[in-house]
This record gives structure tokens, C-alpha cells and sequence, in this order.
């Protein structure tokens, strides 16, 4: 008989560096629970509040989604499964535009969890907002973030929760999945996207306002349309500096420049939380001394609209 994969959680007074490896390992799936405190936690829903009602009151023309033109705002669209009305459901580079994103990217536990898992040579990704406009939230089908073939690295996604998400609205996942062959991946997410958005071996992962869910590039994971309240979860992505060496999927300007953005936000989230314990890291230990950033060799970066 096979042994159930089951998700782990943890409250985050009460997180090790080994209940945490071990169970992001044998998973793919790892829930942080109450990792945000309230004032934080107001900040981040304000700031992305406006953003979710720009989306909304001001989208692209019908005509220039369908033509796939992108939108200047990085909002992406698209059509709810059961009404057949187009909806905005994700906004990208998030740290452009708000404050307090910039500052939670700094947040020590979310950096300790990273250099928990990845070490110290990760690498920061991507970062954005998907959420279920109210009424009408979009089906994210189910997928893997990345096909490529690299298993010896846990990439992952920090999936920061800003709404309650119950069983109607989550994301359902498939603990294990993080370690299938692609084969039998790709198998099982066109028998879960036949039909509609079907469940069939996954577990709903319910979350609550402040948790954290962390989710392996690799783990099978999607989330149905839905006709309820507003849900919104804050995502970034880090890999390990080895994977993007094999398989050079950014340049090292692109690395410099994403690794600076934590030297930045550091600075920002320091002055912004004098009272609070920072977590010190000093970039990749692979002898590459461009990447200290403490140096002036690299211009720090701007946001846009923010100086």
C-alpha cells in the first residue's frame, strides 16, 4: 500500500529550519501559518486593494485581450469558465508598485525560510498578485510553474495569503507531484483540466489571512472558477543560483539585479520596522564578489514612479 503524502503546517512562532526541510521535501507543499501580523497584514490589503479595483473599473478593450496585446499595468485576463466574462486575475512586478510589497519582501522569515531551504546562493525570481476578482474568479488550470527537468533543487514559490481561502476558492494541490517524472505529470494535468477543473487525487489547501504557503516549481497545483468573495495571494519566486548556471535561463545582469532588490528592501523594511530583528544575508558563498551588493560597483535600483 502507498504511503499518503500529507501538506505539513506550522505556526510560525514555532517553525524549525527541520520541520520545515524535511517537510517541504517529502511534499512540495509547506503551510506557514499566521506569518504576518495584523499591521502588516492591513498594509499589504490596502496597497493591493487599489490595485484589484484599478484591474477591475479600468480594463483593456475586449478587443486588445483577445489579440493578447499586454497591458501597460502588468494585469493579465481571463474569461470565467462559467459565466464567459473576461476578468482580470493577476498583476506582475509587484515590488513596482507598492510599499509595502517592497517591504515584505524583506520580511526576515520569509528570507530565512528561502535560505533554510536554498542556501545561501538563492536567486529571486518573479514577483506578483494573483487573485479571484469577486464574482468572477478566474480558474487557474492545473500546471507545474516549470517542465524543466531539474529535480536536485527545490525552487519554489512563497505564496503570501491575504484573504481567508476555504475549499470553494483555494488552491488544490497534489503533495508529491514535486517529484513525479514529467511524464506522468503531464499525464495526470490533462486528465485534471478535461472537463472543467476536476480534483480528482488532489487535497484543497485552506488558507487564512497571513499564511504562508510555500509551493515547489514542480508541485501539480490549480484552483477552480469561482463566483465568491475577493482572494488575494501575493507571490515570490526563488531558485537555486546552480539551476540558473545548468540550464541559463536568465543572464547575470538579471541576477544582479534581482539580488540587489533584497539589499534595497532590507534598507526600506528597516526603517520602516526599527523594532524588528532583520535577517543578514550576505549574498551567494560561490566566490563571485560582483554579487556583494553592499559595494557601489552597481547602481541601486529604482521603482517606477518611486525614487
Amino acid at each position: 500500500m502507498l504511503e499518503t503524502v500529507v501538506v505539513t503546517e506550522c505556526e510560525a512562532s514555532e517553525l524549525t529550519k527541520e520541520v520545515l526541510v524535511r517537510g517541504f521535501a517529502e511534499s512540495g507543499l509547506f503551510i506557514i501559518r499566521n506569518a504576518l501580523s495584523p499591521e502588516e497584514l492591513h498594509r499589504l490589503r490596502c496597497d493591493t486593494q487599489e490595485m484589484v479595483e484599478e484591474a477591475v473599473t479600468n480594463p483593456m478593450s475586449e478587443k486588445d485581450i483577445d489579440a493578447q496585446r499586454p497591458d501597460p499595468r502588468d494585469i493579465c485576463y481571463g474569461r470565467h469558465y462559467i459565466t464567459g466574462e473576461i476578468t482580470p486575475f493577476r498583476v506582475n512586478s509587484l515590488l513596482d508598485k507598492s510599499e509595502s510589497v517592497r517591504h515584505l519582501f524583506a520580511h526576515p522569515l520569509i528570507l530565512q525560510t528561502v535560505h533554510d531551504i536554498l542556501g545561501d546562493n538563492f536567486l529571486p525570481t518573479w514577483d506578483s498578485m494573483v487573485f479571484k476578482t469577486p464574482g468572477v474568479g478566474a480558474e487557474i488550470p492545473w500546471h507545474r510553474d516549470e517542465q524543466i527537468d531539474d529535480y536536485a533543487h527545490h525552487n519554489f514559490n512563497v505564496d503570501i495569503y491575504l484573504d481567508d481561502s476555504d475549499e470553494e476558492n483555494c488552491v488544490w494541490g497534489i503533495p508529491g507531484s514535486h517529484l513525479w517524472p514529467r511524464a506522468q505529470a503531464e499525464q495526470k494535468v490533462q486528465e485534471l483540466n478535461s472537463g472543467g477543473f476536476q480534483r480528482n487525487g488532489a487535497v484543497p489547501v485552506v488558507m487564512y489571512a497571513g499564511d504562508i504557503l510555500l509551493h515547489d516549481i514542480h508541485t501539480l497545483h490549480g484552483s477552480a472558477p469561482t463566483q465568491g468573495p475577493l482572494r488575494r495571494v501575493i507571490y515570490f519566486e526563488y531558485r537555486h543560483h546552480d539551476y540558473n548556471k545548468q540550464f541559463h535561463r536568465w543572464n547575470d545582469a538579471f541576477e544582479i539585479g534581482r539580488r540587489s532588490l533584497i539589499t534595497r528592501c532590507h534598507d526600506l523594511r528597516a526603517a520602516a520596522y526599527e523594532d524588528e530583528q532583520a535577517f543578514l544575508w550576505n549574498g551567494p558563498n560561490d566566490g563571485a564578489s560582483h554579487y556583494k551588493y553592499e559595494t557601489s560597483q552597481y547602481e541601486q535600483p529604482t521603482w517606477k514612479g518611486h525614487k
